[in-house]
């Protein structure tokens, strides 16, 4: 892969609406980037979609009727990107800004790979890492 592969990001969300801005808003230079997509699979009942689709219309929005766990939104998020590189958020963290171009770079520098993780900040103390 190279630095300028495109980028699709899926984020699974369940009644998300308290956090979806700040991790949609960290996730803006994906968008920006030729290719790059953000895909939010939501099955929320807490007007996550309406702030979505009136805040983020770049956001691809898939809207499932019924409750949906992580690991399934993830994968029907997976199939639908278009992406040369799909990268994996949860609705409740926000993005380093060079996170994507961070992602890009491991790739590059290590073609071989075939997933490379990342670390994360707790900047919540009433929450467990």
């Amino acid at each position: 892969m190279s630095g300028d592969s495109t980028l699709s990001v899926v984020i699974p969300a369940y009644n998300a609406r308290r956090t979806i801005h700040a991790c949609l808003a960290s996730l803006l230079p994906v968008l920006e980037q030729p290719g790059g997509e953000v895909i939010l699979v939501d099955s929320s009942m807490d007007g996550t979609e309406a702030h979505v689709r009136e805040q983020f219309p770049r956001v691809r929005l898939i809207h499932l009727a019924q409750r949906t766990f992580a690991g399934k939104a993830r994968n029907i998020g997976a199939r639908e990107a278009a992406g040369d590189l799909l990268a994996f958020v949860d609705a409740d963290c926000v993005a380093a800004p060079d996170w994507p171009d961070a992602v890009r770079r491991s790739f590059a520098e290590h073609p071989d790979q075939d997933a490379c993780v990342g670390r994360i900040e707790n900047h919540n103390p009433r929450s467990v890492v």
